[in-house]
């Protein structure tokens, strides 16, 4: 590590600050997350890896909304902040990552230099992450057609829709922390069916004139209707064939 550099000028350091350290960084970020993310991926279920990819790609997200500005001053190719991002006396150069805060030698370091350097990282990271993302659907649709589900959905999407919005506001699976996707993923999987968006599906739902809900007040008018037929027939055994209420 160097503990004391010196430049020429103040163009020498800009140069080294916003070009070379960040280039040499991101070549750590890029490795070390990819790394990470091998190490930690659940692949051998295609379902809980996606999931995972996802979750990843929204981490990364997050960091580029939080330092936009310096990546998009970085894509633009601009200059005229350059003193103001990567000279090491800028009033903008104090704020270290938190990660790192009080670890590293404020003489040589740019913090501003470092979150670049991550940002170009991450950049490459959230290319991998997507060619990941397309191979882990490919595998995902191999894994439900290879489940052959002996059950198909023949109602209308619709009303599977509407059902797993109730398993949802219901709470039923898993102490009532399944989200969302996953329930719609298994209703998916379960019954070799696409149902698409579920928030787009919630809409129509809720925009339904008249009765909203009305796939829960089938099956609600349906169960009703078996379960009284089911008291009659054992009625009637009980009466010796006899229907209820006759001498």
């Amino acid at each position: 590590m160097c503990w004391k550099i010196d430049f020429g000028s103040k163009e020498e350091e800009i140069a080294f600050y916003k070009h070379i350290f960040p280039t040499i960084h991101s070549q750590n970020v890029y490795y070390s997350r990819l790394f990470s993310i091998e190490a930690d991926s659940p692949r051998k279920v295609p379902a809980e890896y996606r999931r995972f990819l996802e979750q990843e790609s929204e981490r990364i997200n997050l960091f580029f909304e939080e330092h936009g500005a310096l990546f998009i001053y970085h894509r633009s190719k601009a200059s005229d902040m350059d003193e103001v991002y990567f000279l090491r006396n800028s009033l903008y150069n104090n704020n270290y990552p938190d990660d790192l805060d009080g670890m590293l030698d404020t003489r040589f370091c740019n913090p501003n230099s470092i979150r670049l350097g991550e940002l170009m990282g991450l950049e490459r990271v959230k290319e991998y992450l997507e060619k990941a993302l397309e191979k882990a659907d490919a595998a995902l649709e191999e894994s439900r057609k290879a489940l052959k589900p002996q059950l198909v959905w023949t109602a209308r999407k619709a009303d599977l829709a509407e059902l797993g919005y109730a398993i949802y506001a219901s709470r039923a699976l898993n102490h009532g922390r399944a989200e969302l996707k996953q329930i719609f993923d298994w209703l998916e999987a379960s019954f070799n069916i696409t149902l698409g968006n579920p928030y787009s599906i919630f809409r129509d739902l809720r925009i339904r004139k008249g009765e909203r809900a009305r796939f829960a007040e089938v099956m609600k008018t349906a169960l009703e209707k078996l379960m009284e037929e089911m008291d009659e027939d054992t009625s009637r055994a009980l009466n010796g064939g006899k229907a209820p209420g006759r001498p």
